[in-house]
C-alpha cells in the first residue's frame, strides 16, 4: 500500500510541476512585433494580437514615430485571476508592462473591454520607452490613457474617447495643485492614497487630451513632446509654446472639460493579416515553464524562478541560460560562468547568451581570448546587432589581436577606417566606456600606430564593417533632420485641412434628457461657490487655488459634439 501511495504522489508531482499548461492548454499566435502565450482561446488571443498591431500602427501614424524593437514582446494571456495573480506584481491590476535587457513583457488576464484598455495602457509605455523618449510621469500616463480608448470603427481607428471613471473623479473630488502633478515622479514618490492616485491619472489625462486635441495646442503638439521628451520643465514648456502659466493651463483646461466641442484622431489603420501566422500552435511543458521562469526572474522573484528551473530538464542549454542569468542577478558571477559554460557545451546558439558570458568572463578577469571567440560568436548569431559588432571590434582594438580576413566581408581602405574608429567612439555605438571618449584614461598598452592597424583588421571582422557603422549614424542624423522637416511642414498642412474638412465630421450624440458624452459620461460645465446651477461664469482669478480646482461639477447641458481630425 505504501509503495502504491508513493507511486501514486510520484505522478501526481509530475502531472502538477506546471499546473497553469496542465489545466489550461497554452497555445503560441505569432506576428510580426509578438509571441502571446494564452490560455483563453485562439480566438480571443488572435484578437488580442490584433489590437496590439493596430496600436502600433496608431502610435507610429499619431507620433510620427516608429519604434525600433529588438525581440518580438511577450504577451502572456492569463484565463483567470488566480493565474494571474500568481505573476502579478498587484492582484488589483488587469495587466501590467515590464522587461529585461532581453525582451519586454505585457501580461494580460482575461479580455474584457476594460482589460484590454489596461493593456493597451502598458503597451504605450513600452512604445514610449523604445522611441526614447523621457516624458515627465503626467504626460507619460496621459498619454497611455489617451491611447487606451483606442476604437475601432470600421476601417478606421479613432482615440481620444471620454474615460467616464476619471470624469466622475474630476465632478466628484478636490484636484490636486497642478504644480504637484506636473512635477510628481510617481515611481520615485508613488500614492499611497488610492483616491489621491486616481486623481493625478485623471488631471493627466485631461490634461493631455487638451493639449493633444484641442484646436488652439495642436499646432504646437510635436513641440510640446519634444521639449517635454528633452526633460524641460511643464511650467516652462507652457510659457515658451503657449505664453501661459500654470494658473491659466488650469482655467483652459476647466473651460475645455465644460466646452461643447471636443476633437479626437481619427485615421484609417490597416494591419496586414500576414502579419499574424494563420495557425496558433500548441505549446510544450518546457516552453512555458521556461516562459513563466523568466518571468519570475524578471520580477526578482529569484526562488520562484529557481523552484521552476529545477522542474525543467538541466541538459537543455535554454534552462542553463536562465540559471546562469539568475546567478548573475543575484551577484554570484562565478556561479553564472559555469552555467554559462556549461550551456555552451549544450549547442547554446543565443547571442545574447555569448555576449553576457563575455562580460561575466570580463568581470572575473578571465582570459582575453576567451572573451574575443565570445564576442565573435555573438557577432556571428547577431550579425545585425550594431552594438554587439562595434564592441566586438574596440575590444579587437584594445588587445590588438591579430586576424584573418572573413568569407564575405568588405575592406576597407586604412584612411577611412582610421577616421571611422573616433566617430564611433563620439557616437556611442554600444562600445565598452572604457574604449569611449577623449577623457579615456592613460594606461600602458599598444602604441597607437598599432592601435590603428588593429582597427583597421576590426574593419573587416565586423558583419559590415565600421566605415558602414559610421555610414548609418550620418544617414540617421540625415534622415532625421529631413523628416523634421518634412513632419513640420506636414502638420503645418494637415492642420489647414482640418480646419477645412472638420465641420463635415461632426456628429451629435442623440436624445434629451441630460447630454452625456462618449462612454455615457455627463457632459461637464463649470459651477462656481456662491452660484446657482445655471449661473456658471468664469472663475475669479483672486480665488484661492484650492477652492478653485474643486469646484468643477457635472450638469445638464445640450448635446456635445465631437470633431475628428485626420493623422
Amino acid at each position: 500500500m505504501h509503495v502504491r501511495l508513493c507511486a501514486f504522489v510520484a505522478v501526481l508531482s509530475v502531472c502538477f510541476s506546471f499546473p497553469l499548461a496542465a489545466a489550461n492548454p497554452w497555445r503560441k499566435l505569432t506576428s510580426t512585433h509578438f509571441e502571446l502565450y494564452s490560455s483563453v482561446g485562439d480566438r480571443r488571443a488572435r484578437a488580442a494580437l490584433q489590437t496590439l498591431e493596430q496600436t502600433m500602427e496608431v502610435f507610429a501614424q499619431f507620433t510620427r514615430s516608429r519604434p525600433v524593437l529588438d525581440n518580438r514582446v511577450r504577451v502572456v494571456l492569463f484565463r483567470d485571476q488566480r493565474e494571474y495573480n500568481q505573476y502579478a506584481p498587484d492582484p488589483q491590476t488587469a495587466a501590467f508592462y515590464t522587461a529585461n535587457d532581453l525582451r519586454d513583457f505585457v501580461i494580460m488576464r482575461q479580455l474584457p473591454q476594460d482589460t484590454l484598455e489596461v493593456a493597451v495602457h502598458e503597451f504605450i509605455h513600452l512604445l514610449v520607452k523604445h522611441s526614447r523618449m523621457q516624458f515627465p510621469s503626467w504626460f507619460n500616463e496621459g498619454l497611455a490613457e489617451v491611447y487606451s480608448t483606442y476604437r475601432p470603427e470600421g476601417k478606421d481607428v479613432v482615440i481620444g474617447h471620454v474615460i467616464e471613471r476619471h470624469m466622475r473623479h474630476l465632478a466628484g473630488a478636490r484636484w490636486l495643485d497642478l504644480d504637484l502633478v506636473l512635477n510628481l515622479d510617481y515611481r520615485v514618490t508613488p500614492f499611497k492614497d488610492p483616491e489621491r492616485k486616481a486623481m493625478f491619472y485623471a488631471q493627466s489625462w485631461a490634461l493631455c487630451h487638451m493639449l493633444l486635441f484641442d484646436k488652439k495646442y495642436t499646432a504646437k503638439r510635436g513641440a510640446l513632446m519634444t521639449q517635454l521628451a528633452d526633460g524641460k520643465p511643464a511650467k516652462q514648456v507652457f510659457s515658451e509654446l503657449y505664453g501661459a502659466s500654470t494658473l491659466d493651463m488650469l482655467d483652459s483646461l476647466r473651460d475645455y472639460l465644460g466646452q461643447r466641442v471636443l476633437m479626437m484622431w481619427k485615421a484609417p489603420i490597416h494591419v496586414d493579416k500576414s502579419r499574424i501566422e494563420a495557425e496558433a500552435v500548441d505549446v510544450e511543458d518546457m516552453e512555458i515553464g521556461l516562459v513563466f521562469a523568466e518571468l519570475h526572474g524578471v520580477m526578482a522573484r529569484f526562488e520562484q524562478a529557481r523552484e521552476v528551473y529545477g522542474k525543467l530538464t538541466p541538459d537543455d542549454w535554454r534552462v542553463q541560460f536562465g540559471l546562469a542569468r539568475l546567478a548573475r542577478r543575484t551577484g554570484d558571477d562565478t556561479a553564472a560562468r559555469g552555467h554559462y559554460e556549461r550551456a555552451i557545451a549544450l549547442g547554446a546558439d543565443d547571442g545574447a547568451l555569448f555576449t553576457d558570458y563575455a562580460r561575466v568572463l570580463q568581470a572575473l578577469g578571465g582570459d582575453p581570448a576567451e572573451v574575443t571567440r565570445s564576442l565573435a560568436r555573438a557577432a556571428e548569431l547577431r550579425p545585425g546587432d550594431a552594438a554587439i559588432r562595434t564592441w566586438y571590434a574596440f575590444h579587437l582594438v584594445d588587445q590588438n589581436e591579430p586576424f584573418q580576413g572573413a568569407e564575405g566581408t568588405g575592406r576597407h581602405s586604412q584612411g577611412r577606417c582610421r577616421e571611422r574608429i573616433p566617430a564611433l567612439r563620439g557616437a556611442g555605438h554600444g562600445a565598452p566606456a572604457v574604449a569611449t571618449g577623449p577623457a579615456r584614461p592613460q594606461r600602458a598598452g599598444p602604441s597607437q600606430e598599432v592601435r590603428a592597424g588593429a582597427a583597421r583588421r576590426a574593419c573587416t571582422r565586423t558583419h559590415r564593417g565600421l566605415s558602414e557603422l559610421g555610414r548609418e549614424g550620418r544617414d540617421r542624423g540625415a534622415a532625421s533632420g529631413a523628416h523634421a522637416a518634412g513632419a513640420r511642414a506636414k502638420a503645418r498642412s494637415d492642420t489647414a485641412r482640418r480646419r477645412t474638412r472638420a465641420r463635415p465630421h461632426c456628429r451629435r450624440t442623440g436624445g434629451g434628457g441630460v447630454s452625456r458624452g462618449l462612454g455615457g459620461v455627463p457632459h461637464p460645465v463649470r459651477r462656481e461657490a456662491g452660484r446657482t446651477q445655471g449661473q456658471s461664469a468664469r472663475p475669479d482669478r483672486h480665488q484661492s487655488r484650492e477652492d478653485r480646482v474643486s469646484l468643477w461639477h457635472p450638469g445638464a447641458a445640450e448635446s456635445p459634439v465631437y470633431l475628428f481630425t485626420g493623422p
